[in-house]
């Protein structure tokens, strides 16, 4: 009998909710921010070639057992090359690199889509000459072959969303269209050891 209400005691006892956990992934410098757009005449690609990897990813375990990803990328804006030195010229020139030297994306809170593999959704911000954007956004997940984590994914924007007008080169006779769009391409380290993979994938 009193084992009976010794084990009914411990049912009754409260159970204590699981800790929140956080595992923190580095950025690593081979990451790329790329914006590619078109003009009348084809399309062009500038890429960031100038990043540190000195940001973080943090993923998130709550005390209810939902997990989301979180953290930030800046890049320097002159780092950025189209593979055309007056087109460059012009696209540092329109970003105003000089003044605002940083272009940076925050993603707020990004968790898996059921159904649909590697892709994690949420919200996001995109910083350019100072001026903050809020999107959706949507990105993919994997693994490589050396257990580095790939992030990758891209959203459409207007020059004219940051108050900016499109690039010209050549005097005008080439015009560079509005419409951009932003590409990233993340990998990202665990700072707690190699083996630690999280529950990204």
């Amino acid at each position: 009998m009193f084992k009976l209400l010794a084990f009914i005691g411990v049912l009754l006892l409260p159970i204590k909710p699981k800790e929140p956990k956080i595992i923190m992934w580095h950025i690593l410098e081979e990451s790329e921010l790329g914006i590619a757009g078109t003009t009348n005449v084809n399309s062009y690609y500038c890429m960031s070639d100038n990043y540190f990897g000195d940001d973080k990813i943090y993923e998130r375990y709550s005390s209810d057992g939902n997990i989301s990803w979180s953290g930030k990328i800046k890049v320097p804006a002159s780092s950025f090359d189209c593979a055309n030195n007056i087109m460059t010229k012009d696209f540092q020139t329109t970003i105003k690199a000089d003044q605002h030297p940083y272009i940076g994306m925050e993603f707020l809170h990004l968790e898996k889509v059921h159904g649909m593999g590697n892709v994690i959704s949420g919200e996001a911000i995109v910083t350019l000459v100072q001026v903050h954007k809020k999107i959706k956004i949507d990105c993919e997940i994997q693994k490589t072959d050396d257990g580095v984590l790939k992030l990758e994914g891209s959203h459409s924007f207007l020059f004219s969303d940051f108050g900016l007008e499109a690039p010209r080169k050549f005097f005008g006779a080439i015009k560079v269209k509005d419409s951009v769009t932003v590409e990233f391409k993340l990998f990202l380290k665990s700072e707690s050891s190699n083996n630690t993979k999280g529950n990204l994938l």
